[in-house]
């Protein structure tokens, strides 16, 4: 079974901005400055990688335990999902 990556729904544009990355949804004009690390995850998973690559990339890079780290991913793809920022592709689990 493919892991497909959510993605940008089509009312979302964004920008990177230095580290952070800006997201604007049109249809609400609501925008999102993401943090740096919130912004590494949303641009992974453009990329096509899925929350555990995310997540064990973070462990390594941040030198952190690899539960807290899959947490926080799966947290941060989860609120951009339900602030419609984001649409769930069938077999991505956050």
């Amino acid at each position: 079974m493919s892991h497909m990556s959510p993605r940008v729904n089509e009312n979302v544009t964004w920008k990177n901005l230095g580290s952070s990355v800006v997201l604007l949804n049109l249809s609400d004009s609501s925008y999102y400055v993401l943090n740096e690390t919130a912004s590494l995850a949303f641009r992974a998973m453009l990329a096509g990688k899925t929350s555990q690559q995310i997540a064990a990339s973070f462990a390594e890079e941040y030198d952190c335990l690899a539960d807290q780290a899959a947490t926080d991913v799966s947290e941060t793809l989860e609120y951009l999902r339900n602030e419609g920022l984001l649409k769930a592709a069938d077999g991505f689990s956050p």
